[in-house]
């Protein structure tokens, strides 16, 4: 079997970075020292045979000469052999020893001209210090200065790998976490040619920190039924000048949607701005697919509710796809509600009679200086179902609509949340 210098080294740092999250996984649990050690162990040995194969992979682009400790009749002889076509690589041949590690950082900062910081360069040589200690069985000592240099050498080596190997480097690591790929995107590429989407991503990530939500991948899938973390989630992923758009079950296209309240008893409220809809619903999910840093697609946000009960004896009740919703209306001026159709037909009576007896020539009541509705209108979602999906406005959402609309062959949140995951997983293969 034959595996690239590149994708030998980028299997080695995606080990690394995965034994050293269960390594901190297990010391959030409180784990026994050794299960630590032994995390801890497996990462620094990936980490450091990732970064080595990386290393001889640039001094291979470079000139594959520097790869090799020095040139004798040996390294001679595997030249003889690679042009009769018994090997491949020069260093297939047995007799021919490669650079050492730190001879490996020393000739591409000073042949390559390659630029080594003196603190990553400290970094990469205590993770090779590391490593011999380990195979000589020895123990390491400082538990939290080795988690330390590790963890702190996964954007210090983005940094450096990323301008230098390029795209290669970039596409490889899988669908790392958002945070990282898109500070990965942006060191390869620089700033993200849409805006918008540059934005949208920079408050996701800020989003997620504050709500202690970690491991999200780009692309990927989050979900949560805490309606706090939700309500903020929300709320941040709205500003300087994101908007927001949600096509809902009951059939309504919002226009621009906010999210504007959740109270007490994990009640969340939309509001339409364009058509002047407010929309309320009991908090039950929310689930979010996190595009790929890459293109024009917006998260889609997919908000869930639970069953609420009828408000009013006499309810202007609707259905669609076997969800219920209740019609209701919002006084502008003190907040009241009216549930009870009887009293919603005789408000927009009241209205509609007003709106005919006055005209855009009417000196006395012209439309441009009036309050033409003193009330908007509100619908309460009653049923356990998806109330929207939301995206971006300026941005594609792809077959988010599909998804909404036959929400109810799936499952609920949860179905929902596999199979966004299950397709991730079957594009990665």
């Amino acid at each position: 079997m034959k595996i690239s210098l590149i994708d030998n080294g980028l299997d080695s740092l995606r080990k690394a970075y995965s034994f050293l999250k269960e390594y901190e996984d297990l010391r959030e649990a409180g784990a026994e020292e050794v299960q630590r050690f032994f995390k801890l162990k497996d990462a620094i040995l990936s980490m450091q045979h990732g970064i080595e194969i990386l290393l001889k992979y640039l001094l291979s682009s470079r000139n594959e000469i520097l790869l090799f400790s020095e040139i004798n009749q040996k390294l001679r002889a595997a030249y003889a052999k690679r042009r009769a076509g018994d090997i491949e690589h020069l260093y297939d041949n047995d007799d021919v020893h490669t650079v050492t590690f730190k001879e490996s950082i020393d000739r591409l900062n000073d042949i390559c001209g390659l630029d080594i910081p003196d603190k990553l360069r400290k970094d990469l040589l205590k993770v090779e210090k590391w490593r011999n200690s380990i195979t000589h069985a020895a123990i390491l000592q400082n538990e939290q200065e080795v988690s330390g240099v590790l963890s702190r050498l996964m954007p210090q080596l983005d940094d450096f790998f990323s301008p230098t190997i390029g795209d290669a480097y970039v596409q490889g690591q899988g669908r790392s976490e958002l945070d990282r790929a898109f500070r990965l995107f942006k060191t390869v590429y620089g700033e993200h040619p849409n805006a918008t989407k540059s934005a949208v991503i920079e408050r996701l990530i800020r989003s997620l920190r504050e709500n202690n939500i970690k491991s999200v991948t780009a692309p990927g899938v989050f979900a949560t039924n805490d309606a706090a973390k939700a309500y903020s989630i929300l709320s941040n992923m709205q500003g300087d000048g994101i908007t927001y758009g949600a096509d809902m079950i009951n059939l309504h296209c919002s226009g621009e949607m906010q999210v504007s309240k959740l109270d007490r008893e994990g009640v969340i409220e939309l509001y339409a701005v364009d058509i002047e809809v407010r929309y309320v619903f009991k908090f039950s999910h929310l689930v979010v697919y996190v595009p790929q840093v890459e293109g024009s697609t917006s998260p889609l946000i997919f908000i869930y509710a639970k069953t609420s009960s009828v408000r009013g004896d006499d309810p202007e009740l609707s259905e669609n796809f076997g969800y219920q919703t209740q019609c209701g209306i919002e006084f502008v001026d003190d907040g009241s509600e009216k549930w009870e159709k009887q009293e919603i037909d005789r408000v927009l009576d009241a209205e509609n009679m007003y709106d005919d007896s006055c005209s855009d020539d009417d000196d006395d009541f012209p439309r441009s200086g009036r309050q033409i509705r003193p009330f908007i209108r509100k619908y309460r979602f009653l049923s356990d179902c998806c109330v929207c999906f939301m995206n971006v406005q300026t941005l594609s959402h792809g077959a988010a609509k599909q998804i909404l609309y036959s929400e109810g062959q799936l499952g609920g949140p949860e179905a929902l949340t596999r199979s966004l995951r299950a397709t991730l997983d079957a594009k990665q293969r």
